[in-house]
């Protein structure tokens, strides 16, 4: 009766040491597994990647726009000529540098909030964008951009002036005309390695006196400019776009309509 007694309290705690040796193992594996996983948040390691949002716009005036995002940069391409940037962009992701001021901030490495001006120059033609781009760039290529929708029309604010005396009666007037050639529509990269589209939509005249020129809009290829004070110079050309002749000089005589003024554009505006 004794040894019976004796072979069950035996066999008991073998029964007991083989269940504490599995409940070892299994909290053993549970370690290692949050271990390899992390043990913050979810339980699982996040990687960080490079990022642009919370995209916030504010209309200062017609001429200027205040741009904030929020952004995170890992730093893969170093920490020195990089930079974020926000530009305006027309229908059909357009953007003409010629248009607008636009700030470059540093950028830094982890995450961080980026306020930025955009501000439309002074000579700059009327135009309406349709979104914003923010990109981070290093010297050469863009790290990442982002497009926001923002709808704004850009317009130069005129001071208002004293009225000037009339000037005194024209002795004569004359027209000036003619035709465009080439491609009126250049798409090219940028020096940031960013696409950009320039579209000619304006020749320009100006004259002896003048502080800045007057524009015909292109109408089938065609311009027009009319009712110019006659026995003066002008000098045409077609905006800042490469073009053969580069510009032409008119003596306008009183009522005559210089025509056949062409030009064939060879290339878009010289970058730099």
């Amino acid at each position: 009766m004794a040894r019976s007694t004796i072979k069950e309290t035996a066999n008991g705690n073998a029964s007991t040491t083989s269940l504490a040796s599995r409940f070892c193992s299994t909290a053993a594996v549970t370690i290692l597994l949050l271990s390899a996983f992390g043990t913050h948040g979810t339980g699982f390691a996040q990687t960080l990647e490079n990022r642009i949002g919370s995209f916030r716009a504010v209309d200062v005036s017609s001429e200027k726009l205040s741009v904030s995002v929020d952004y995170t940069y890992v730093g893969d391409s170093g920490q020195t000529d990089v930079s974020i940037n926000a530009t305006p962009e027309e229908s059909g992701g357009v953007f003409d540098p010629r248009l607008v001021d636009f700030e470059e901030l540093p950028l830094e490495p982890g995450t961080h909030s980026a306020t930025m001006t955009i501000t439309k120059r002074t000579e700059a033609v009327n135009f309406t964008t349709v979104s914003i781009r923010v990109c981070m760039s290093a010297r050469q290529r863009a790290i990442l951009c982002e497009d926001f929708a923002h709808v704004k029309t850009w317009t130069t604010a005129v001071a208002p002036t004293s009225p000037e005396p009339a000037p005194p009666p024209k002795t004569g007037t004359c027209s000036i005309s003619g035709e465009v050639s080439g491609r009126l529509i250049w798409r090219i990269t940028d020096d940031r390695g960013e696409p950009v589209t320039f579209t000619l939509r304006d020749v320009l005249i100006m004259a002896p006196g003048w502080s800045h020129p007057q524009r015909a809009r292109l109408h089938n290829r065609r311009y027009t400019f009319n009712n110019l004070s006659a026995d003066v110079s002008y000098r045409i050309f077609p905006s800042n776009f490469r073009a053969d002749p580069r510009e032409r000089r008119v003596a306008c005589v009183t009522n005559i309509r210089h025509r056949g003024r062409d030009f064939r554009i060879t290339g878009p505006p010289p970058q730099g």
